[in-house]
């Protein structure tokens, strides 16, 4: 069980890290995709919500309230916060019960 755990450890936020980029990469893009108006251009909502909920909510966060892009959504309003919450508890949850991991 330890060996999983030390293999799993550092992959949870070599993932988190990957795709919260990736996430705000995929914001920005839309962002620049809105300004032109092309349709076929621009990432779906759900899309973007699918990346938040599997870990991309820091970079949702970053996209929705410094960027300023989907701010006046309250999917985004709402969804964002919640699934940045539930993912620092979880990374939280992670580092307390396995201190020792961390070198």
């Amino acid at each position: 069980m330890k060996t999983l755990i030390l293999f799993l450890y550092p992959g949870l936020f070599y993932y988190l890290g990957a795709v919260n980029i990736l996430t705000l990469i995929l914001m920005i893009y839309d962002k620049l995709a809105s300004k032109t108006g092309n349709v076929k251009l621009r990432i779906p909502e759900r899309t973007l919500l699918i990346f938040t909920a599997i870990g991309g909510s820091l970079g949702s966060f970053i996209g929705v309230f410094l960027i300023r892009h989907k701010s006046k959504h309250m999917s985004f309003k709402i969804i964002v916060p919640i699934f940045l919450i539930v993912w620092l508890f979880i990374a939280g949850a992670v580092l307390f019960l396995y201190p020792g991991m961390i070198e």
